[in-house]
């Protein structure tokens, strides 16, 4: 049982901690994270029924300082180098390090779902510097942006929705990212829990990351289509939820591909058609020249004869039928061959 810290105060029988700016925690690894006792805190579900960005009207009464946004310097404006490892968090330099394969194929695997499924008008980038602060120039793990320039800032638009992937960081480490984004604009803020295998948006209002639910979808204006939560976490869903993103776009080679399928079984129904007409004709033949020399089939003959759709074996009965003495004599000599 772990005990929350809010503020100063600390709260027993908390199952999740919630880290206000002025708590000072040097250590807490990802498996602290886990899921709030539903006893000291209401359904998330029902709080946020479509998992809306956070900062929603909530009834926490945590919340951010207030911030003068035009004080805030241009999203470009770095303080750290470019295309360099460097990154800095309220005025302490960092490294941006390369990544284990669990997180590094994660990160892939975000970089492919979101790129699939962002809407026109929007770009997806990777490793996008920016400058979440005065003391702050960090880049997020995958982002969704406005194509083009801002007009208020004549530089690059802030990113709308920012993704990180969460495998040997602390939750720390993590919070204070997303405290800063948020205060920044980042209207949502979405991370992936490698280890624990979970996706959670962090909430503003209150303070701490809410975990979306697996089969959920995540939902945004910057996104074609809903992104599965699911495919944020396996491979195989990420493949499904891409080429139904593409679709969903038109995409020109998918709709071609539908279109070649489309045609060849319209073509291959024709032809099965004409086959079909072909067997018909000959079956109907058949009865005729029987019937002219006076052979007349029982029911059961000629169920036997119209159900032939073997164009070859309706040719011989035909060639046949105008030298048997009855039809026993027909359909037993073909049996025989």
């Amino acid at each position: 049982m772990l005990a929350a810290v809010v503020g100063g105060a600390a709260f027993a029988g908390f199952r999740e901690i919630l880290i206000a700016p002025a708590v000072g925690i040097n250590s807490l690894a990802d498996h602290d994270y886990i899921r709030v006792d539903p006893k000291h805190h209401k359904d998330l579900s029902q709080r946020h029924p479509s998992w809306l960005a956070p900062g929603c009207t909530s009834d926490s009464e945590l919340r951010l300082p207030s911030v003068n946004h035009d004080s805030f310097p241009r999203v470009d404006e770095h303080i750290v180098e470019p295309e360099t490892r460097q990154e800095m968090v309220r005025g302490e330099p960092m490294e941006a390090l390369p990544a284990n394969p669990p997180h590094a194929e994660r990160h892939t695997d975000l970089d492919y779902v979101t790129r699939g499924h962002v809407a026109p008008g929007y770009v997806v980038a990777a490793d996008l510097l920016t400058r979440a602060g005065p003391g702050s120039n960090f880049a997020t793990d995958v982002c969704v942006r406005k194509v083009g320039i801002d007009p208020q800032t004549g530089g690059r638009y802030l990113e709308e929705l920012a993704f990180e992937v969460v495998a040997e960081q602390s939750l720390q480490h993590i919070t204070v990212r997303a405290e800063d984004l948020a205060t920044r604009g980042v209207r949502r803020i979405i991370v992936v829990f490698v280890n624990q295998s979970e996706v959670a948006e962090w909430s503003q209002a209150e303070r701490r990351f809410v975990p979306l639910p697996i089969n959920g979808r995540l939902e945004d204006p910057t996104l074609m289509r809903p992104i599965p939560i699911r495919a944020l976490l396996d491979a195989a869903s990420a493949d499904n939820a891409v080429a139904a993103a593409l679709r969903a776009k038109d995409n020109p080679w998918l709709v071609r591909r539908e279109q070649d399928v489309s045609a060849n079984a319209l073509a291959r129904g024709r032809e099965e058609g004409r086959e079909e007409g072909r067997e018909q004709a000959q079956s109907q033949a058949l009865l005729l020249v029987l019937r002219g020399r006076g052979l007349h089939p029982s029911d059961a003959q000629r169920q036997v004869i119209q159900a032939s759709t073997d164009s070859e074996q309706l040719e011989r009965w035909l060639l046949m039928a105008g030298r048997v003495h009855s039809i026993d004599e027909l359909l037993v000599a073909d049996a025989d061959r």
